[in-house]
């Protein structure tokens, strides 16, 4: 992620801030931008560590994470911002290849 001037962090980085930072964190973690997400990242953790990955619960993960990544994928394209546009694309292409092969498997 980058903003304002020379400011940037990875989204690892800024989730542990929110998380065990100091100050305010009730407030920013109930921000349906950060909840949605993580939620989806602890169901993408779940399908992990199952023998085999429910594929609804790996669908549910992505379309989660998705809202996340699309927002940075759009906010790169509008403020021509291409370390963001190019951090989201593999994210962005390994979703779009898993959907392909769930629905080209049979």
């Amino acid at each position: 992620l980058a903003w304002g001037g020379d400011n940037s962090a990875f989204i690892f980085e800024a989730e542990y801030q929110i998380l065990f930072g100091k100050g305010d964190t009730a407030d920013s973690f109930a921000h349906p931008m950060v909840l949605l997400p993580f939620v989806g990242q602890l169901l993408m953790l779940i399908a992990l560590f199952q023998k085999k990955p429910d594929k609804r619960l790996v669908l549910s993960g992505i379309a989660l994470m998705s809202l996340l990544f699309l927002l940075l994928f759009a906010i790169g394209l509008m403020g021509g911002g291409y370390k963001i546009t190019l951090s989201t694309l593999p994210f962005i292409g390994f979703s779009a290849w898993y959907i392909r092969s769930l629905y080209t498997q049979k």
